[in-house]
Order: structure tokens, then sequence, then C-alpha cells
């Protein structure tokens, strides 16, 4: 499918009857197979002095009678006889398509398997195809933006500046028309397959269980596996192909290349401890605690490739304080425990209670305190940008969705829906 051909014939008034009609006039010629048999009007002669490329057989382009050309000047000039010339307006959908072959799926699929395969020659194994054809298509490619998208080296080709920007759009690209043709076939037919679905440990008490009983019920024909990580390690399972989907946080815009992402909400964080006398000495009158306080408290925290320490971090960086992180720790489970043992609060979501143990194994319950100067971060729905989503995956990310929506309305989760 290109995706420049529904837009041109929709937008021209066209009579075509070939498929090198459609060629001629420098619409891909897939849009036959999208709508055949079909015949659209084109308001033009034959000839198109405008187009600079070679126009192999012009006298295709037919002249339908008793039909008014738009083409014409501004006092209403007739159209010309059969066989004349006219030049099309600058405007014109179809203006220039002749000069040059404009971007389509296929330019996108080898600039990826370039990136991918990291050379030409590596690439043309793969798409099947000689190296100087796809050294042509990706010449194209860069001629269509006025950038190079990768440095040309003895030793291969290297992404440049502009390259890794447009990596994430190619493969957002191929990846909607990949998910379009998932949704579109089958359509009759049960949801089936597998779905390694990740969700935050914070998210756990939330989501789990109500995701896997949801689709139990829904799609008794999905084998769901939930996987439950911090959302560093969520990030990366997503790129390595290790899930097919996921609800991943972040403090701060993510721009991963290689993940699509839908904001689904914005929640604040807390200060947590299991003994309140910890942090007594630094609460306001409202039982909130001033960010600038943290470097008074020993922290337990994740390493620093995850979200959540990032997070604290730049904010200890924007109030130019030091943090006093005493365990390094990235089980989930065990922060908590240590923070249980007396070793230092942790920063985490403020609906959290307790974690992994009942309270009866705690004795008490975990203690949460506002941070002024709030702690926020954002909630996504995200799946990986290297493969398309299948239909079970589709539609288990949906429902996790549809449940954190649902908890947000009912007060459990105190998250601001975007």
């Amino acid at each position: 499918m290109d995706f420049h051909c529904l837009a041109a014939v929709q937008a021209t008034d066209l009579y075509i009857n070939s498929c090198n009609d459609l060629q001629t006039c420098g619409i891909n010629a897939h849009v036959t197979s999208i709508l055949p048999q079909r015949k659209f009007r084109i308001a033009a002669p034959r000839v198109l002095t405008s187009c600079t490329g070679n126009v192999s057989n012009p006298a295709t382009i037919d002249n339908p009678p008793n039909r008014e050309y738009p083409f014409g000047n501004s006092e209403g000039s007739p159209r010309p006889e059969s066989g004349g010339e006219r030049t099309l307006p600058a405007g014109s959908p179809i203006a220039g398509r002749c000069s040059r072959r404009r971007m389509n799926l296929q330019h996108l699929r080898i600039f990826v398997a370039i990136v991918e395969s990291g050379s030409l020659s590596a690439a043309s194994k793969v798409l099947h195809g000689s190296p100087p054809a796809l050294s042509a298509r990706l010449k194209e490619l860069e001629d269509e933006f006025g950038v190079a998208l990768f440095e040309r080296r003895a030793r291969g080709l290297r992404l440049t500046e502009e390259g890794h920007e447009f990596v994430s759009h190619a493969y957002g690209i191929l990846k909607q028309v990949e998910d379009a043709k998932a949704a579109m076939s089958d359509r009759d037919r049960p949801t089936v397959g597998e779905v390694r679905f990740g969700v935050p440990a914070s998210l756990v008490d939330l989501l789990t269980v109500q995701l896997i009983e949801a689709a139990r019920a829904r799609m008794p024909n999905v084998r769901l596996r939930v996987i439950e990580a911090h959302s560093g390690n969520i990030a990366a399972w997503l790129r390595d192909g290790a899930l097919d989907a996921a609800i991943q946080f972040s403090g701060r815009p993510i721009t991963d290349p290689g993940v699509t992402l839908q904001p689904i909400a914005e929640e604040e964080l807390a200060i947590a401890t299991y003994n309140a006398d910890v942090v007594a000495p630094f609460l306001t009158a409202k039982g909130a605690i001033p960010i600038e306080q943290l470097r008074h408290l020993p922290l337990v925290l994740p390493g620093p490739e995850h979200e959540l320490r990032t997070l604290v971090e730049t904010v200890a960086q924007r109030v130019n304080i030091p943090l006093n992180v005493a365990i390094e720790i990235d089980s989930p489970l065990r922060i908590f425990e240590f923070v249980r043992r007396g070793y230092g609060v942790t920063i985490c979501a403020a609906h959290t209670r307790h974690f992994g143990f009942s309270t009866t194994v705690f004795k008490r319950a975990l203690l949460t305190f506002p941070a002024i100067e709030p702690l926020k971060r954002t909630i996504y729905r995200a799946t990986p940008l290297n493969r398309p989503s299948s239909r079970a995956t589709t539609a288990v990310s949906k429902l996790a969705v549809e449940i954190l929506v649902s908890q947000i309305s009912t007060n459990r989760w105190k998250a601001r829906l975007l």
C-alpha cells in the first residue's frame, strides 16, 4: 500500500484506465489493487508539460468529451483540442509527481533494513535486492527530506542525527500499516494468541489480578502472561522482544525510538515509610514534606538506570540538594522490606499501602506523605515499534487501559487522566 496513492486520487479529478496511467501521473500503481476496476476522471490534456520526468506514454491519459478542465486560466479559457499541451498549476495534487519518486513504504522498509543490518550489502540479502538498487532508493528518500540520513563510511553506513530522529517515524509508520492489516483481517473470528504483557511493580495491586480475570472472561482463547518488573526493565524488554506490550511510566518525556507510547494518566508520588517517627521532624502542619528535606532522609531506591531513580535525581538537581541513597536494590519487594527494617524511606505511588506482604506480616501499613513541589510521573501504554501488534496484543493492552481508567473513576488510583 502506498500512503500517497489514496490521498492523490481523492484530491485529483482523474480519469485513468490502466496501471501505466497511474505510473505516468506519478501515483503508485498499488492503488489499482486497492480500488480495482475503477475509473477516475483526469482534468488534464494528453501531455503534462510541467512534468520533467520521462512520461513514457502520455497518450494513455484520456480527454473525456464534454468535460470542463479546472486547469484553465482566470479568464476561463476553453480546454485545448485533443493532443494539446497544458501546464499543471503549482498547487495541483499531481504537479511534480512525474519529476521524482515520492516516499512510499518500500523506501521505509529499505531504510529500516539498513538500520537493523548496518550496511547496504547486508540489507540487500534481507530484502533480496541488489545494493545499487537499495542505494538508489535510499538516495530518493534523502532527496525527499533534503537531508543525509546516513554517513557513508568505508566500513558501512552510520546514522546521522537526522537519521536517528527518522528511525522512530519509519518504525511507527510501518507498524501502523501492519497493525491496520491485523485489525482488518479475521474480524469475525475469535481473538487468539499469546500475549506477554509488562506491568510496573507500583501498579501490580491496581492492575494485574483484574487484567488476568477480565482477559480470561472476554478472551478465553488468548494466553496472557503478565510480567511484573521495574519500568526500566520493561522498556528494555519491549525493545528486545521479550514483551509484546506494557504499561510504562516516566517522570520526563520519553523519546525512546524503539517504543510507541500512548499517555494514559499522570500520578503523584509520595515519600513512604513504615515508621512515622522517621519523617516527623520534617513534616509541615498539613502533613507534607518539603522536597528540600530529602537531603536529611536516607533513601532506599532502585539503581540509576530506572525511571524512578532518574525522576528523584532530576528533582534533587533542580532544587540543588544532595541525595542520601542508603541502599540501592532493583527488587521492588526488597525495597519495601528494607524500608520496613528501618534502613530509610522510599519514593512510591501515593496509592501504595503495602507491597507483597499483608499488614499482619508487616505489623503496620505503609505510610505515604506528599512532597511539596510534587513528584509526578506519566503512565503510558507502550508497544514496540520494530514489530506489529497482533489482535490479541491490541485487545489486551486496550483492556489494561480500560481497567486503569476505571480505577481512577472509582478513586482507588489517585491519578489524573490525560
